[in-house]
């Protein structure tokens, strides 16, 4: 319930500054709890999963070399348009805001379901 304006005026963002996976961002609780946060957020990131598994499932995993540069969106989307999140689960132990350039990681191979 909070504009992104008030998001970017609150965290000092200038109207075109992107916002990127494992940036930090001050948060605006006057309208909500924190804990209220917290739950609608599982809740949210838990239709995402559901809706995302309804349509794909994983046909295996390949190790990948981050290149000078990578961000972990860009390794996502160029590789069959993978979910952030799917890739951040197969690394529970990379840290994605500071990946070193030659650091292996696992990528989840995603087929689509044929629905008939």
């Amino acid at each position: 319930g909070i504009s992104s304006q008030t998001l970017r005026t609150l965290n000092k963002l200038h109207k075109n500054a992107m916002v990127t996976v494992g940036h930090k961002v001050k948060l605006d609780f006057s309208k909500v709890s924190a804990e209220q946060f917290a739950a609608t957020s599982r809740e949210y990131h838990q239709h995402l999963q559901e809706e995302f598994f309804a349509t794909h499932r994983i046909a295996g995993t390949d190790n990948y070399s981050v290149k000078r540069g990578e961000s972990l969106w860009m390794i996502a989307q160029q590789h069959a348009d993978l979910p952030i999140w799917l890739v951040a689960q197969y690394n529970p132990d990379v840290n994605f805001s500071d990946v070193r350039p030659g650091t292996t990681i696992t990528l989840p191979r995603v087929v689509a379901i044929n629905r008939q």
